[in-house]
Formats: C-alpha cells, sequence, structure tokens
C-alpha cells in the first residue's frame, strides 16, 4: 500500500527464477522475456504493482531490474514497476536513482525504488564491498539516495564513494518524489531506520508465522513519531480539513484507518494511525481520547478486504468469495459506520 488515492493494491514480485537444470531448465533471455509477459498479464488481470529484485546467481536471471522493468513499461499502461528489491548496499546511488528515473520517465510516473541491505550477499564481493561495512554502507548510501531524491544538485562525502561538489544529477523523475521504500527482513534496527526517515516499510515475511512482525510495526510507530513525521504529516490533514471543522479530522482519521485495516490488520492499522490519531487532536485542541476511540472503531470495522479482520479472512476460502465481493458488500458498510461513529464518538467522548 502506498500514499495514492487506493485502499488496497494487490501485485506480485519474482526475482526471475532459472533452474539451471533439469526437465524446467530454461535461458536467462527466454526468462527476462516471461518476465515481461508475466507484467502485461499481471496489469491484464487487474494486479496493481510488479516487483522484480536483483540478484547475481546462476539460478536468478534479473542482475539488472530497472532495465526489465522498462521493456515491460513499454507495452504497459498502469501497472505500478518496482525494484524488489536493489541491494543498495553494494549499488551507486546515483546510478541507481538515475536508473529508476528513466524507468518513471518511460513509464510516464509508474515507477517505485525499493532499497534493502540484500540478504543474499553474492553482490558484495561482485562489486568489492566487504561485508564487515554491511550496515554502514546502506546507512552511507541511503543518505545519498534521498539527498539526490530531494535536489537537483547535491553536496555530499561519504566514506565509500568518492564526495560530489555541487553536482547535478539527471535525469529527474516523472514523479516528484520518486517513491523510495525500504524493505525489511525482520531486523528491528531496520524499522528505527525507516521511521526516523519517515520512510514507508515493506515486510519481506520469507517464513514463519506473520504474527511475529507484529512487534516490528510497533517500532517503526514509535520511531515515526519520535522522528517529528507523524506530527508533519498529521499537520498536512489538519491544514486539509480545518476549514470544515473537527468531524471533517475525526472522519479522515476514520477513512485512514479504515484503508489501512483492509491492507494490513486491524491491529497494524490501530498502531499506525493512532501517533496521527493523538498528534491531530493535539494540533486542534481536541480531546486525543475522541481521536483514539475512532481510531478503534474504524479498525475493528474493516469489512472491504479479508485482511480486515479474522473473520473475514476464515470465511475467504471456504465461502469462495472473491476480493470484489468484500468491496461490494463491504463498501457501502464501511460508509454507513464511518457516518454513525463520526456522530456518536463526540457525543460519547466529547472534544
Amino acid at each position: 500500500m502506498s500514499g495514492r488515492d487506493t485502499a488496497m493494491e494487490l501485485g506480485i514480485t519474482s526475482f526471475a527464477e532459472t533452474p539451471p537444470t533439469g526437465a524446467n531448465a530454461i535461458g536467462h533471455g527466454e526468462r527476462l522475456r516471461n518476465v515481461i509477459a508475466e507484467v502485461e498479464q499481471a496489469e491484464a488481470v487487474g494486479l496493481d504493482v510488479y516487483g522484480l529484485g536483483e540478484h547475481h546467481r546462476p539460478d536468478m536471471a534479473a542482475a539488472a531490474p530497472a532495465m526489465t522493468l522498462a521493456a515491460a513499461a513499454a507495452r504497459t499502461a498502469r501497472i505500478r514497476l518496482s525494484s524488489a528489491v536493489i541491494v543498495l548496499s553494494s549499488a551507486d546511488p546515483v546510478r541507481t536513482f538515475q536508473d529508476f528515473a528513466t524507468l518513471d520517465l518511460i513509464s510516464s510516473g509508474r515507477a517505485e525504488l525499493m532499497v534493502g541491505r540484500g540478504s543474499f550477499i553474492e553482490s558484495f564481493p561482485l562489486f568489492g564491498y566487504s561485508l564487515e561495512d554491511y550496515d554502514e554502507l546502506f546507512t552511507e548510501k541511503l543518505e545519498l539516495l534521498l539527498e539526490i531524491r530531494d535536489a537537483e544538485r547535491v553536496t555530499w562525502s561519504g566514506k565509500f564513494r568518492p564526495p560530489l561538489e555541487d553536482q547535478a544529477v539527471y535525469p529527474r523523475p516523472h514523479q516528484d518524489p520518486l517513491p523510495i521504500w525500504i524493505a525489511v527482513g525482520g531486523t528491528p534496527e531496520s524499522m528505527v531506520r525507516a521511521g526516523r526517515l519517515g520512510l514507508p516499510v515493506a515486510l519481506a515475511i520469507i517464513g514463519g508465522d506473520p504474527a511475529r512482525f507484529a512487534v516490528l510495526v510497533d517500532i517503526y510507530t514509535k520511531a515515526l513519531v519520535e522522528s517529528g513525521c507523524a506530527g508533519a504529516i498529521a499537520g498536512l490533514l489538519v491544514r486539509m480539513t480545518e476549514s470544515l471543522g473537527p468531524y471533517a479530522a475525526l472522519a479522515a482519521v476514520y477513512i485512514m484507518t479504515s484503508l489501512l485495516a483492509a491492507a494490513v490488520t486491524n491491529n497494524a492499522a490501530a498502531a499506525l494511525v493512532f501517533p496521527f490519531a493523538v498528534a491531530i487532536a493535539q494540533n486542534i485542541g481536541a480531546n486525543p481520547r475522541t481521536f483514539v476511540m475512532i481510531v478503534a472503531f474504524a479498525a475493528s470495522a474493516s469489512f472491504i478486504s479479508p485482511l480486515g479482520y479474522q473473520t473475514n479472512l476464515m470465511v475467504y476460502g471456504p465461502g469462495g468469495y472473491r476480493l470484489m465481493d468484500y468491496v461490494k458488500v463491504g463498501l457501502p458498510l464501511n460508509i454507513l459506520l464511518l457516518v454513525c461513529a463520526t456522530i456518536l464518538v463526540p457525543w460519547a467522548w466529547p472534544f
């Protein structure tokens, strides 16, 4: 899920796997052509995003995701195209930005850049980096990448790359700013980093119980609050609704929580929105409890996706339901509860 006006996004990611031996063995060229066809098919069936991961192995063909995604961009019109992920620790941030800015221009604003430290390590010796600098490399290169994204001319110096002195970086992307995500495999420190920078997070739940990742959401939320990003976003929401009064701000918080609950779990949605709700209440001089209660109601009453609540998911498979069934029935229910909660919560817990 991203900041665009959509309740929930569904997509697919790939490493462009190429079984090197056996009956299913295919070459790298054929596999990359298959990836482009997969992107076309993903768009045709209505998926929102296709992500391609960077690897440098004989059994994975996508060593240069931006190039493959650019080819797919020329054959599609709507689907968003993302890395999943670029191993930024062993990449050049300038070149990475240029690659994805170019992809963004070719696709007319459909590119997203997801970066991480890398769960595979083959890129480090390939590009001349030491694993002893694993975290320090990522920290420094992420700093430079964000500076390039935020300013056309950059002055910067670091440990692992030659400095830049009032250097312009082109091309500039179609989107301003280019969406940058941090991919996290389960490391709390990575969640803290993302929260402090105010960057969105992609959790790579490759194995194990997804419930164990809930604590990472709490860590991210706490870091987001401490960084001041929650207050800044809350201030923006207040400015957007201030002419309409506190009820409009309350409804906005309800909608934000409900949309998040449709994409993640209700508990995660509540944890993410809670700091924003408190900050909004403080900004308009209202009772924080009113806004906290609206978050609780919204998180517990999300009917527009199977992920909205545990019971939604329990009947999804056995009942033979489709995603649109939840939208058709759940959206009117959500709107009804939005109206009722916005009126009744301030009555029970006054502003």
